[in-house]
């Protein structure tokens, strides 16, 4: 009896200490809410659907940056594997030559951008406060293009008018997605977040009539988007 007390104490103790010392769970294997600014460079393959025929012709089309943010959930499946569910919303414009005009012309696309992604991250280092994961997804896509016509002087390319009459398309496409990241848990509650990211995107499609006035015809174009991105997390 005289020793039941004083090892009472130490197994007490002895368990204070156990759960003082025990490591946290990883942002990684955590539920946590993120935001992510994006920053992305797209390249486009332009093609034009020849009426009559069963061909198209290829168009040189211009790069352009876009901007926008990327927000949504993450769940931690095991301490390799988490899924991420995201809204993405960005925007960015780009000016074009015209394609048969007579007239010294520019046209302005503006891309507005909004998908639906889920993600799934794949760890492949581990380290601390460090976790590097690889990455692949999805989603489904809305894009709206507004095309705004400059018509410019020959020599010094000022704006003589402007075409006051947008071209509004709006096209429902697909995305694949892959990518490497990291987090860096700088607490047990927040994570930063930093990581590159390559996506497919097919079609933004729409009809063009400025430059074939018999008849409106149909332009696809496919978007290889370069996605860099920062982000903060927190464990809820």
């Amino acid at each position: 009896m005289r020793y039941s007390i004083p090892l009472f104490i130490v197994c007490l103790l002895s368990g204070q200490s156990f759960a003082q010392d025990k490591t946290p769970v990883s942002i990684f294997e955590s539920r946590t809410v993120f935001i992510q600014p994006l920053l992305t460079y797209s390249l486009r393959d332009g093609h034009i659907d020849l009426p009559d025929a069963q061909k198209s012709v290829a168009i040189a089309r211009k790069p352009f940056f876009s901007y926008g943010l990327c927000g949504g959930m993450q769940f931690g499946i095991s301490k390799v594997l988490r899924l991420q569910l995201g809204i993405v919303l960005d925007a960015g414009s780009v000016g074009d030559d015209t394609l048969f005009t007579a007239e010294t012309a520019l046209v302005q696309h503006d891309y507005y951008h909004a998908a639906l992604e889920p993600q799934l991250h794949f760890c492949l280092w581990h380290m601390q406060n460090v976790d590097v994961f690889t990455s692949i997804g999805c989603g489904c896509n809305v894009v709206w293009v507004r095309e705004q016509t400059f018509f410019l002087q020959n020599q010094s390319q000022e704006i003589l008018y402007t075409d006051r009459n947008y071209e509004s398309n709006v096209s429902l496409s697909f995305h694949a997605l892959v990518g490497i990241g990291c987090d860096f848990n700088i607490s047990k509650q927040f994570a930063l977040s930093a990581g590159y990211s390559f996506r497919y995107l097919y079609p933004v499609s729409y009809d063009i009539q400025d430059d074939f006035p018999l008849t409106a015809l149909t332009y696809r174009e496919t978007l290889f988007g370069n996605i860099v991105y920062f982000g903060l997390s927190l464990k809820i």
